[in-house]
């Protein structure tokens, strides 16, 4: 039995938002995997410049298995983190993943409007990758949304809507 919803959304900050208005919504906790590997104080690029990116891999998937492990949370986590199999694998055995997918054009846009250096970076790096990302991301979630709107209250109202159908299914 899934007892938990993961969101996932490149753009993290929104994501995180969204998370936290469906688990007021459902009465869950929220958890956000980004905001874990900071509270653990991973700092990605030092660890990939001392370890390695095989050890940050491990550190981004014993945070995974952390929250996967959890009960009635809801997980907003960025796509890069599912890059490894293994890591979608155990969201998905433990939840409900809920894609927010969007278009490469519209995350570029996007990423161009933000002021803030790291995360501006941080997107255009993503748009990248973004179809690829997509693709892989949307064959192994349990709902895949279009994000390109980026309304947050619709998503939200939506993935409540859907969530409820997805339950009648169970």
């Amino acid at each position: 039995m899934k007892s938990n919803i993961s969101i996932v959304c490149v753009i993290n900050r929104k994501g995180k938002v969204i998370a936290e208005h469906v688990a007021k919504k459902f009465d869950f906790y929220s958890v956000d995997v980004a905001d874990l590997l900071n509270f653990n104080m991973v700092d990605e690029q030092k660890v990939i410049e001392t370890c390695g990116t095989e050890y940050l891999n491990k550190l981004q998937n014993d945070a995974i298995n952390q929250v996967a492990n959890y009960y009635d949370t809801v997980i907003s986590v960025h796509p890069k983190f599912l890059t490894e199999k293994k890591n979608a694998a155990i969201l998905k055995k433990k939840s409900i993943v809920i894609f927010l997918k969007i278009s490469k054009g519209i995350l570029e846009e996007y990423a161009k409007t933000l002021k803030r250096g790291v995360e501006k970076s941080g997107l255009l790096t993503d748009v990248i990758v973004c179809d690829e990302r997509n693709k892989t991301i949307s064959e192994s979630a349990d709902l895949v949304l279009d994000f390109n709107k980026l309304n947050e209250v619709r998503i939200i109202k939506k993935i409540i809507k859907e969530l409820e159908k997805f339950a009648m299914k169970i």
